[in-house]
């Protein structure tokens, strides 16, 4: 309490009560998928389509699909930038342990993107490697694997969209659709593909 009180402060009495408020609205219910209790996955911000869980984590789930999200690109930071020269792309390729052999020419290391019908990157070409976009993001810390790399003056430029795994429920995608009258039910319905609202004892 007296964290949340340092960090709200005059607004600490109004934000407790709204978050009584909402708890005691859901307590006692769940969110299920054929009868079975769902992994309800979120992230801050998708591209403004969130991702289907096959295309990022490699196994599907029926209701982790990808939907649209409105409200993401309206975000603050929802696109954000990183800068490496080519040294340092050597050297965290190395870091990370991938193997690769890269051109002469910088230009022409980064090739083509494969990607998902969402806009992730599920495939990126480096010199004579492809690596997951997942794998890109880790190693070049960019907030999402929704992203384009371009060379020009002796440095690559990630310009990247969203943050997280853009998987489930977007945070910030639920907050544009909360100020626009929607009910914490049909929030999650639009992000959980064919779940049901129930009391745990329905």
């Amino acid at each position: 309490a007296e964290k949340l009180q340092a960090r709200w402060g005059e607004q600490y009495e109004a934000n407790y009560q709204k978050i009584c408020a909402a708890v005691d609205a859901v307590t006692g219910q769940a969110i299920t998928y054929n009868g079975e209790l769902i992994d309800a996955c979120f992230h801050a911000m998708s591209n403004g389509t969130t991702e289907t869980a096959a295309n990022v984590w490699g196994a599907e789930v029926p209701y982790l699909q990808a939907v649209a999200s409105a409200g993401d690109p309206l975000a603050e930071r929802y696109a954000s930038e990183r800068a490496f020269t080519p040294d340092e792309v050597r050297s965290l390729l190395s870091d990370a342990g991938v193997s690769v052999t890269l051109p002469a020419d910088p230009a022409a290391w980064f090739g083509s993107p494969t990607l998902s019908d969402a806009g992730t990157v599920t495939a990126q070409p480096i010199g004579d490697a492809s690596l997951p976009g997942t794998k890109v993001r880790q190693i070049f810390g960019l907030r999402s694997a929704t992203f384009t790399v371009t060379y020009a003056d002796g440095t690559f430029l990630f310009a990247v969209k969203g943050y997280g795994h853009g998987v489930g429920m977007s945070q910030c995608g639920a907050d544009y659709l909360a100020r626009q009258g929607y009910t914490y039910r049909q929030i999650l319905e639009h992000y959980y593909t064919g779940i049901k609202i129930a009391l745990i004892s329905d």
